[in-house]
Formats: C-alpha cells, structure tokens, sequence
C-alpha cells in the first residue's frame, strides 16, 4: 500500500509541476511579446528609473532564450537524476524534449553585445588556440575491442610553469575540468557537453586562422551527428564518426578550406598566437636577437598575413615600406627540420634592430602577455635595445647579455636544467648554472651602459669615437633619386644607385659621406643631372623626418 500511495504521489506532483511549466512558458511568451512591442514600457520604465536602461540581455548575460530556458525547466523539474517522472509525460512532450537534445545548431551562449575587454580576451584566446589546442575524439572499446561510445575532448596542454594561463581561461569561460598537472606538463580539458556547446559559440563566431578550423569543423560535424543519432544504428554512427575522426589532426590529408573562409589577423589573435608559436631568440655568436614564428609548411598562408598585418599596422613611412618589399628585415622563408621523413615548415623572421626596437616591440608593448612568453619578451627588449645603441661592444655588457640569454626560453623554464648533460652544448652548462648568479644590478649595468653608436640622420650608423660606419651588412636607409623633371625613384641599395646613376658605386658613397652634404638642402647631392640623398628607414618617424617632410 505504501508503494501505490508513493507512486501516485509522485504522479500527482508531477502532473502539478507539467501545469506549472505550461505556465512558465506562457509568461515567457508574454515577456518576450512585451520586450519586442512594448517600446512605451521600455520608455516609461526609462522614465521612471533615468540612468537605467530594460534590456533583454540578461539570465546570467548570456541572451535569453525562449528555448533554453524550456530545456532548463524541463530538465530541472521533469529529468531528475532517478527520471521517474519522464515516464507520465506525454508523447508529444517526449518528442519535443528529445529534439531539443539533438538540435543541429548550437545553443547561442555568447551575448550578441560584449564589452571590449571580453572581445580582446576571445580573441587572443582563439589564436593561444590555434597554436595550442587539440581537438580530439576519443573511441571507447570494450574487451572484444568493439568500439562501445565517443568522447570529445578539447585540450590545452603547457608546461607546469604556465599553469595560471589555463586556470585564467578556465575561469574566464567557466567551462572545464580541473586543470591536470603530470610531470612537467598541465592540461585543460573541455569534455562536458554543455562545455563544448560552448566552444562552439565561441569559434563559430572568432574563427580560427590556421589549418585547426578544419580539425575545428570535423570535431563540431562529428560531436553534433554524435549526439544526434545516439538512439539510432550503432554500426552506422560509429563508422560514421571514425571517419571522420581518421581525417582528422596529423592524419588530414584534406586541407581544402570553406570558399567563405579568410584568414583574419587582429592584434589580439596575433599576441595570442604569438605567445603559442612566437620566439624572440638571440644568436649568441653574432650576437644578433630575433623573433621567430616557425610552423608546418602548410601553413604559410597564415604567415604571409601575418606579415602583412605588420607591414600595413606598424607605422612605416614610405621610404621603411619600400625597404621592406626590397629586402628581407621581415622575410619568410621554407626549410627541413634535418630529421628523415619530416616535413619541411615555414618561418617567419625578423632579424633587423632597427625593425625589432623601434617598430615590433613598442607594438607589442601595447598588451599584456598572459603565459611567461611575456617574461621572454621583457627580457628581449633589454637586448634589443642593448644592440641598437652598441652597448653590447663593450666586453662587460656582452658577457652579460650572454649570460642573460641564457635565462630566457626554455632556460627559464622550472624543469631546464634536468637534462643538462644530452640537451645542452659544451659550454652551456657552465652557462646556465651562472644564471642564479644574474643579479638586479647585473640588468642594470646593461640598461644604462653608454651608448657606443650615434644614429645619423641619414640612416648611417658610426662609432661613437672613431665616426667610421657600422653594422653595414644591415643598412637602415634607401636611395631617393630626382631627376630634372621631377620625376622620384628609390633604390635599395648603393648598387641599385649606381646603376640607375650609370657610375661607379664607390663614387656614390664618397661623394655621399662627404661633409659637403651639410650645406646642402634636404641632404640632396647633385650628381650628373640628378638629385641624389641616403633616407633613414626604421626609425621613428619623429626622429629624422621632419627635415625631410618636403618631399
């Protein structure tokens, strides 16, 4: 007896919860009915309460949902854990339930309007995730090695020491499982469906750049057709998903993009990215910094874009953009990794100082770096700099930033010096076990140690003693040449010069450096029926242009 009066009062209750959320969603209705007509009640609600503002933007700040929130009531008070009361809904009722869990679109979770800070944050999170990220599906097999279920996984998996960036995107998308840590490495992992719904609202709207949108696309294809057709042939939907599953990561073999597809670089896809696949290195026996982002060859059409961004958003004036398209201080180029059967991968690189201190860094300046890249970075400018005014001629100053090279990379890291003995070369051990030596004061001597090189105003460079030239195997200036009619032309080198010139090369430069140039207007030499200067390249446009804003 006690059993029948349970069940039929479990019946009852939820005959009454049914009722209740037929009445909820009549309110919702009429909610929604009076958000899209009623602009008086918006008005006079404006009126009533000035500085406030009624929006339909809200339910947690994602944007309200006649659907989501059915399927949020039908789950909390119809679908509880035991499910017993599924069983007196109607068929119809079922039906619906059961569409809604195999909608093909994904729930909209990101609010149509979100501020900037949000925006920034997505952004760089998509390109952190185009070089990070792993989108997988993983089969799971029974003891005959059938295949029995799927999971989707998207993982970020960094060093241990770059833990606070995955717990920092964690919470910034409140999606996840605790963050792993093993050995030297840690994980995030977004595996809960709700979770990936998520994801998918994300990269749907920030798409990703590189060859990972078409991983992308298969996860998102294969993870909805799975939760699609849980219900119906077995044979059918995991073959089905291990197809798609066998194209996928470094099995792709397909690498034909959407014909709407464009790579789109934004500043903060680039620092997010940058911080994924960016180096900033120093040549420690030429002495020379760099940075550096090297991929799969496949990639270089999101490195040509790349170095497109940075041509057209670093303020290059005419005369650096002409040098630019006429020399490789911003190049690209393909080689092999040395190793058998390797692929050969694409590389990015910017070598020249002037370039790296004066346009790249002050860019970059401009954002906060989230993993320890950033420290890199921070070290890397100190060099930079160190280059470009010649303190690193003197012996002290070079030593030392040697010595503090050796602190950045991989050196930095927790785990470095484990290995000491296979991974490093003969000297480098020495090296490294100096660097808990590198004091406060040691950075010091190095940022304000005297300059050994003056920047004249025509782009040369000469010691700050004996006035002869250096650094010429990188020159920061371009040719402009004027003929009688008026008529403009650059020339990249001083061969170029002399050719156009139809004389000697040495001729050029003798009559160039000569210090009858001072007397002249705007650095002009007249040289057979030509106007001929040297224009600096690279430098601040405030630092030299003015005097040659005439032209």
């Amino acid at each position: 007896k006690k059993g029948i009066v349970k069940l039929i009062w479990h019946k009852v209750v939820a005959l009454v919860q049914i009722q209740l959320y037929g009445v909820l969603l009549i309110i919702i209705q009429i909610f929604q009915i009076v958000l899209s007509k009623g602009s008086s009640i918006v008005k006079l609600y404006q009126a009533v309460t000035p500085g406030k503002e009624l929006s339909t933007n809200v339910y947690g700040g994602w944007s309200i949902s006649h659907n989501i929130l059915r399927k949020r009531v039908v789950r909390k008070y119809l679908m509880s854990n035991n499910k017993r009361y599924f069983s007196i809904i109607s068929r119809s009722m079922k039906q619906q339930l059961r569409g809604e869990e195999s909608n093909r679109a994904a729930p909209v979770y990101l609010s149509e309007e979100f501020n900037k800070e949000d925006e920034n944050f997505l952004n760089w999170f998509v390109g952190f995730a185009d070089g990070e990220s792993n989108f997988t599906i993983v089969l799971y097999k029974n003891s005959a090695g059938n295949i029995l279920s799927a999971t989707f996984r998207f993982t970020i998996e960094l060093h241990v020491d770059d833990i606070e960036v995955l717990n920092y995107i964690k919470r910034k998308l409140n999606i996840g499982t605790n963050i792993a840590v093993y050995g030297n490495s840690c994980k995030f992992t977004v595996v809960h469906r709700k979770d990936i719904y998520k994801l998918i609202s994300i990269f749907d709207k920030f798409l990703l750049n590189t060859t990972k949108y078409l991983d992308y696309l298969d996860f998102k294809r294969a993870f909805i057709f799975y939760n699609e057709n849980k219900g119906k042939d077995k044979t059918k939907l995991i073959d089905h998903i291990l197809n798609i599953k066998n194209g996928m990561n470094s099995n792709r073999t397909n690498f034909n993009f959407p014909s709407d597809h464009k790579v789109l670089i934004s500043d903060y896809w680039l620092l997010g990215f940058i911080e994924g696949e960016g180096s900033f290195f120093i040549e420690r026996k030429a002495l020379r910094a760099g940075f550096l982002i090297a991929l799969g060859e496949i990639q270089l059409p999101v490195l040509e874009k790349i170095k497109e961004f940075l041509e057209n958003s670093l303020p290059f004036d005419k005369y650096s953009k002409f040098k630019l398209k006429n020399s490789s201080c911003i190049s690209i180029s393909t080689s092999s990794s040395g190793k058998e059967n390797s692929k050969p991968f694409v590389r990015l690189t910017v070598r020249n100082t002037n370039v790296l201190n004066n346009y790249l860094i002050p860019y970059l300046n401009n954002f906060k770096f989230l993993s320890k890249k950033g420290k890199d970075f921070e070290d890397f400018k100190i060099i930079s700099n160190s280059l470009y005014n010649g303190t690193h001629r003197i012996d002290e100053i070079k030593s030392l930033i040697i010595k503090l090279s050796y602190t950045m990379n991989n050196y930095r890291l927790s785990s470095s010096t484990a290995n000491l003995d296979h991974s490093h070369q003969e000297g480098e051990v020495t090296a490294l076990k100096e660097i808990k030596g590198f004091s406060g004061n040691d950075l010091n001597k190095i940022i304000n140690a005297k300059p050994t090189i003056i920047h004249l105003s025509d782009g040369r460079q000469v010691d700050s003693i004996t006035k002869k030239e250096v650094n010429r195997n990188w020159t920061n200036y371009v040719y402009e040449l004027v003929n009688s009619s008026g008529e403009i032309k650059l020339a990249s080198t001083l061969n170029e010069a002399a050719s156009i010139l139809n004389i000697d090369a040495r001729t050029v430069k003798r009559h160039l450096d000569s210090k009858e140039l001072d007397a002249l207007n705007e650095g002009f030499l007249n040289i057979k029926d030509k106007k001929v200067r040297r224009v600096p390249v690279f430098y601040p446009y405030s630092k030299f242009h003015s005097q040659n804003s005439a032209s």
